[in-house]
């Protein structure tokens, strides 16, 4: 268990989306539900991925609102905002944490664990959402559907994450959301989606237009 209570806290939250996402998985998308995804639960609980811990701290709040607000009712749904949305945000911190100097051993090894097993998930879940909703505009109509509110709700966790994490372990919310929004125009490309619109549902979703 880390003895830090910040990494605490970073595991426990990574601990409540993967949860959340097995969860979506197994109801909606069982080829989602990896052994990896599974085995990197177990682990995150086993360092010290405490609720009570989480419960207690600034980022309850904005990470429960995200959580509430992403529980997908089909598979589509699930593929788009857990498969995509969640799977790269995911990844993204994970590979921000791999990088942080005072992360320990045991959080950058869960990390390096943890990206392959995200990347594997995404990869699944647009192979899956080229045969059951196409590609182009089709694809992005529904892409935009889905998505919207989530991004919504993704603004108010930054400043808690500032808070918590950005002077331990130099982890942003302004860098996070960056990289995240590089990636996830990446995987929409993938799906042939307007990059122009891509990027102005991202941007007006986050800004709650």
């Amino acid at each position: 268990m880390s003895d830090s209570h910040e990494e605490r806290l970073l595991l426990a939250m990574l601990a409540r989306f993967e949860a959340e996402g097995l969860a979506c998985y197994h109801e909606h998308a069982p080829h989602l539900a990896t052994d990896a995804k599974s085995t990197l639960l177990d682990r995150l609980r086993d360092e010290g991925a405490d609720d009570d811990e989480l419960s207690g701290s600034e980022l309850w709040g904005p990470v429960g609102s995200v959580l509430r607000t992403a529980r997908s009712s089909g598979p589509t749904e699930t593929l788009f905002v857990q498969g995509l949305l969640l799977e790269i945000l995911g990844c993204t911190i994970y590979t921000a944490a791999a990088k942080a100097p005072m992360i320990s051993d045991t959080g950058k090894q869960l990390a390096a664990q943890a990206i392959p097993a995200c990347r594997a998930v995404v990869a699944m879940a647009t192979t899956a959402l080229v045969e059951t909703v196409g590609t182009g505009e089709p694809a992005f109509v529904e892409f935009a559907d889905a998505t919207h509110d989530v991004i919504a709700a993704l603004d108010p966790i930054g400043e808690p994450v500032d808070a918590v994490f950005g002077e331990r372990f130099d982890i942003r919310y302004s860098e996070l959301i960056g990289d995240f929004t590089a990636d996830l125009v990446a995987v929409c490309a993938d799906l042939d989606m307007p990059r122009r619109k891509v990027l102005a549902h991202l941007a007006g979703a986050s800004m709650g237009f």
